[in-house]
């Protein structure tokens, strides 16, 4: 039967009828009994961790300084790469340097080399950053940065963070870019169950 005809069909659609999915990434879906977008649709977080925006680099250092226990919440927020600290060692971490116009911040990366992050992260250029801050005698980092975006798209980064389950192969940047077009292709269902609901007080889908 068409989808036109009964649109909530789509949710039985295997995934790669909907989304541009290359076979790697569907070979991993699978692991995890990923078909459909129905078993999408089912397949809910973890857990929620905590993510805090903020505007300036200065408010992010009190924040993480001024009460150790906020480390447990992630950050975003927007700077400009301005410097490198490049180390002669292999298993040395390669730092880069960020700033705005209240304080400087350093990233920290490990396993990726200096001409890759010129590459990626040129100097003089601004990004939006995400991820976790550590301290270290009484220095703020982000240690690999789970995200590093253009700044137009930094409202993708503010909210709590969904954490899923994974397998080897896929990360929670994956699944954080596919939950959203998953629900905006997802057609409105009528509730076929509608007094249950109403007797509940449960939100309703239409």
């Amino acid at each position: 039967m068409d989808t036109l005809i009964r649109p909530d069909l789509i949710l039985f659609n295997p995934l790669s009828k909907q989304l541009k999915l290359s076979n790697f990434h569907k070979g991993l879906l699978s692991r995890l009994n990923l078909h459909t977008f129905k078993d999408l649709l089912f397949y809910t977080p973890n857990s929620i961790q905590p993510r805090k925006s903020f505007k300036t680099l200065k408010e992010l250092k009190e924040f993480y300084v001024n009460s150790p226990s906020n480390l447990s919440i992630k950050a975003s927020f927007i700077a400009e790469v301005v410097a490198y600290e490049l180390s002669k060692s292999r298993n040395a971490p390669t730092r880069v340097i960020i700033k705005d116009t209240t304080a400087g911040l350093e990233l920290v990366f490990f396993n990726l080399s200096g001409s890759y992050l010129r590459s990626k992260l040129p100097i003089g250029r601004k990004f939006a950053f995400a991820g976790n801050i550590t301290t270290y005698m009484g220095k703020v980092h982000m240690v690999q940065p789970e995200s590093i975006i253009d700044p137009a798209q930094s409202a993708t980064l503010t909210g709590n963070d969904q954490v899923y389950g994974l397998t080897k192969g896929l990360t929670q940047n994956f699944f954080r870019k596919l939950m959203p077009s998953v629900l905006s292709q997802t057609p409105a269902v009528p509730e076929w169950d509608i007094e249950t609901v109403e007797k509940n007080q449960w939100p309703k889908c239409m």
